[in-house]
Formats: C-alpha cells, sequence, structure tokens
C-alpha cells in the first residue's frame, strides 16, 4: 500500500511540476490545479502517518 501511495505521490508531483512549465502557468487553472495537487500530497502524507 504505502508503494501504491509513493507512486501516486510521485505522479501527482509531475503533474504538479508539467503545470508549471505549460503555456498554462499564467493561468488561473493552472493555480487551482496545483493548489488541489499540494492538499492531495498533504492528505497522503497523513495517510501514510498513520
Amino acid at each position: 500500500m504505502k508503494n501504491k501511495i509513493k507512486d501516486l505521490k510521485i505522479k501527482l508531483w509531475i503533474q504538479y511540476y508539467e503545470l508549471n512549465d505549460s503555456a498554462l502557468d499564467d493561468s488561473m487553472y493552472a493555480t487551482i490545479r496545483q493548489g488541489m495537487i499540494i492538499e492531495f500530497l498533504q492528505e497522503l502524507d497523513e495517510l501514510t502517518k498513520e
């Protein structure tokens, strides 16, 4: 289970940085999407702590 969570976190970080590098970088969509990714990563961190 922890390996699956680790893989998911890596995929989310890749998406986060792809949004930074994309033409969408300055758009509100990218900002909102990055915020959602960070929140999800934090929730995954909480799950792995327990």
